[in-house]
């Protein structure tokens, strides 16, 4: 319908190009995840709006991909400066991504940032359970980890869990990887850090 009326600029219809964007890169697919973000551009879709949304599925990517340095500098905002409502809305996941990718690289506050994303995430099991498997990675608790796979199973959320087994690394991180090939994703490069 937007290709049939022109391409008018049409920035609040920026999430779902960005989420299917974020979809072709976790398939591997650069170039179908170029198309969908020229569309962004085409959309006219303001840095301001990114900066919630935007950012976290860059920062999903970017950590599937085994780049948790340049995930935690596009998620370079602090999770309560996310005040207006497009950013907003996506505050516990950013907060969860931004420390978990704290954790990976070794941030020296990565134990604060877990204390404060576990409270700004609270209510939302997913962002929850990205907190408590970054808490586990800092840990070095593989039970834990493994018990946070658990909870994204329970909370239908199967790219999650598939991740989660990957960090885990062993036997299940080729169940994860069996996973994430049942949905679609391509196997991230990454070993496990534990």
């Amino acid at each position: 319908g937007w290709e049939r009326a022109g391409r008018p600029r049409a920035p609040y219809l920026g999430r779902p190009p960005a989420a299917i964007a974020m979809a072709y890169g976790l398939a591997g697919d650069d170039d179908g995840r170029a198309t969908w973000l020229s569309i962004i551009d085409a959309l006219g879709v303001s840095t301001e709006r990114l900066a919630g949304y935007g950012a976290t599925f860059d920062a999903i990517l970017l950590l599937h991909r085994g780049s948790p340095d340049e995930a935690h500098d596009r998620l370079a905002a602090e999770p309560e400066d996310l005040r207006r409502w497009i950013s907003g809305l996506w505050r516990q996941w950013y907060a969860a991504l931004k420390a978990e990718a704290a954790v990976l690289i070794g941030q020296a506050d990565a134990g604060e940032r877990l204390v404060r994303a576990r409270t700004i995430a609270t209510d939302n099991p997913i962002a929850t359970a990205i907190v408590d498997r970054a808490s586990a990675l800092l840990e070095d608790d593989r039970d834990a980890l493994l018990t946070t796979s658990a909870a994204f199973g329970a909370a239908a959320c199967p790219y999650q869990q598939a991740r989660t087994l990957v960090l885990a690394g062993g036997a299940e991180r080729d169940s994860g990887v069996a996973m994430l090939t049942e949905l679609g994703v391509a196997a991230p490069p990454l070993e496990s850090p534990t």
